[in-house]
Order: C-alpha cells, then structure tokens, then sequence
C-alpha cells in the first residue's frame, strides 16, 4: 500500500467514525453465510490488525454504530481491502446503511475485487435523508458476496 494513502490527512473534528484499526472484534457479528471472522495480527495497513473474513459462500459481517449521523449530511466511507481467491461471481465490499427501514445509503466503493488483489484504498460518498435524525443509527457491513478469503482494515466514516 502506498505510505500516502496509509497516511491520509483527516481533519479529527469531521471524523465521525475511527475504530476501523480492528484491535478487537466485539460487537461485531457474522450477520449470514458461512463465514469465520478474525482479526489478522499479521496482515493490515493500520495497526494492530485487520479483519480477516473466510467464507465458502456468501458472507456478511456487521457493527452497529449508535447514534453518529445527522440529516442532510454529506459523508464519506472510506476503507482499504484486499483479496484472496474470491470468486468472480462475487466479490468483496463495505456496505454502510442506517438502521430505519434498512435504508442502505448509495454506494460500496469502487468495483468490488474478486480474485487475488493486494491492499486497495477504496471510498464513496453519501447523503443522509431527512430522516436521520429520528433514528441515526447506522451499521457498517463487511461483505463478501462469492468464496474466498477479504481483509478489510481503516474503515472510517468522515463529515464532509
């Protein structure tokens, strides 16, 4: 991975999410598939860890996050990724919705990777609705849609 990327200048008073470092995973949970989730002390961009997600077919892993969303707010998701032998039919990404009706915010990043693909630096950019506001709780979803092996680390959620 570039040391650049890695390094990305973020402005904390517009951070609203940091905790994508994976020093621990609880309150994470495997959400549907077959799937073992851990954290890799060997294999990250930021330290201590990534998270290292194995399926044999389709698999989520999810993390809510209370109340940190406004209305008619603009955000960005960013997060690195990388891939092992994940089927093409599938691939691998970070879903971020807000809990109300399910409503998954636009977006997952750049193509979803399938193959083997080193560390990727991937982000995207959403509104919130009106709604927000009365339930702004969020979750993020680690998903990998086909078999085969994701690392996900930094994942961070940014006021713009």
């Amino acid at each position: 991975v570039e040391k650049n990327l890695a390094r990305r200048k973020v402005v904390p008073d517009r951070l609203v999410i940091r905790g994508g470092e994976f020093d621990t995973l609880d309150g994470w949970e495997v959400e549907e598939g077959t799937a073992s989730a851990t954290l890799d002390r060997g294999t990250f961009v930021t330290a201590p860890s990534s998270v290292k997600l194995v399926s044999t077919k389709r698999a989520a892993l999810r993390v809510k996050i209370p109340g940190v969303l406004k209305p008619k707010t603009k955000y960005r998701v960013s997060f690195f990724l990388k891939t092992e032998n994940v089927n093409p039919s599938g691939g691998a990404f970070v879903e971020f919705g807000l809990c109300k009706d399910w409503y998954y915010l636009p977006g997952y990043g750049k193509i979803p990777p399938s193959g083997t693909v080193d560390w990727l630096y991937q982000s995207y950019e959403f509104t919130t609705p009106d709604g927000a506001d009365t339930d702004p709780d969020a979750y993020f979803h680690l998903l990998l849609t086909s078999p085969g092996t994701a690392w996900y680390d930094g994942l961070r959620v940014e006021e713009l």
